[in-house]
């Protein structure tokens, strides 16, 4: 098991990588399922946000627990609180920012191997995220507490882990939800709109605030104030922090150059980007990419 701490943009990070690959018993899956994947830990830890920045999932082979300690925060433009689960499935990026004025400390863990869809579908996670209340809080952090803080000497730490993670899981489960009402969803339904909308026409430089209300069906004004306080932020504060976080994914794993990156996201031209992203994330795409390689 290997520790780090990071620190980045105001942020406190305790991250630990596990490599674990042993199997678990196949009595309670069905025959046809692989009997010989297994079903691994892959990193947990706990993280500190002092800012309202976001942070753009990287993991593309894992599912993620996130469990909120304390405070506020936006997650992918849904607000999370104290006591929230946020679960991801694996291979969705996400955007998770922290309150100003109320910033959250969670923990996580992320796990994957042939077992892991088995586990989610039968804890009822359907979604491709869902945030929902803890019922088992309490134990649930004494779990994530002794996995981070504890030593454990004369113990196989492997196995030690592997049992916390069950533990979490058997833990995790929700509750079963009640429908919202008609009324709660109309207003809702046109947030989610906007959301999907900007997420499929982000790269476009000419989209405009008026597009995003027409495809909701909505008028501006009244879609601004709804977005605002469904998300904690604006039309154009959401939408520049999809393309940041599009233009991260590019600079991280990608050759293309800052004009390229530019264009692709949605600008016209590469000052306009370099001074939305320095403005983001304190420093510009090229100096981000050379710290980051």
């Amino acid at each position: 098991m290997h520790w780090r701490r990071y620190w980045r943009n105001g942020s406190s990070e305790r991250r630990y990588s596990v490599h674990i690959d042993r199997k678990y018993s196949d009595e309670e899956f069905d025959d046809s399922y692989n009997s010989d994947a297994p079903f691994s830990l892959r990193t947990f830890g706990i993280c500190s946000r002092k800012s309202d920045n976001s942070i753009l999932n990287r993991y593309i082979d894992r599912y993620i627990f996130h469990y909120v300690l304390t405070g506020k925060g936006w997650f992918n433009g849904s607000r999370f609180k104290a006591g929230d689960i946020i679960f991801c499935t694996d291979s969705s990026p996400y955007s998770l920012s922290s309150d100003p004025n109320n910033p959250c400390t969670y923990a996580w863990i992320s796990f994957n191997g042939g077992k892991s869809e088995k586990y989610v579908t039968a804890m009822g996670l359907l979604q491709t995220y869902r945030i929902y209340p803890a019922k088992h809080f309490q134990e649930i952090c004494a779990i994530l507490y002794d996995m981070i803080d504890t030593d454990h000497p004369n113990v196989d730490i492997a196995l030690y882990l592997e049992s916390c993670l069950i533990r979490l899981l058997a833990f995790s489960v929700p509750e079963q939800e009640q429908a919202p009402t008609e009324a709660a969803q109309k207003p809702l339904s046109k947030v989610n709109s906007a959301i999907q909308f900007i997420s499929d026409h982000y790269k476009d430089p000419m989209l405009s605030q008026k597009d995003i209300a027409d495809a909701a069906q909505a008028n501006e004004k009244y879609l601004q104030r709804l977005f605002k306080a469904e998300t904690g932020q604006t039309l154009h504060q959401y939408l520049e922090n999809i393309r940041m976080e599009a233009a991260v994914a590019m600079l991280n794993s990608s050759n293309y150059n800052i004009n390229e990156i530019s264009e692709y996201i949605g600008y016209n031209d590469r000052r306009t980007f370099s001074e939305a992203f320095k403005r983001k994330f304190g420093d510009s795409p090229s100096r981000y990419r050379e710290a980051e390689h």
